[in-house]
């Protein structure tokens, strides 16, 4: 899994673990979609998104720039 997601008491805390840098590609961003939705249908106060290991996310999956468009 590539975003980890825990909700508790009015938080939704986001984790996004995509070694070795937290790169944001497809499954990243339909992870963090995910986590969104369970954070809506919580109704939570408050979102907190993180990165594990040592950086937050080193920007888009550049592998993917020449890709199709994915639609949700």
């Amino acid at each position: 899994m590539t975003v980890h997601f825990h909700i508790e008491n009015g938080t939704c805390l986001v984790t996004l673990d995509n070694p070795p840098v937290n790169v944001v590609g497809q499954k990243v961003r339909q992870g963090l979609d995910d986590a969104l939705d369970e954070a809506i249908a919580a109704s939570v106060d408050k979102v907190i998104v993180t990165g594990s290991g040592e950086a937050f996310a080193a920007g888009a999956d550049a592998k993917e720039f020449d890709g199709p468009n994915r639609k949700r």
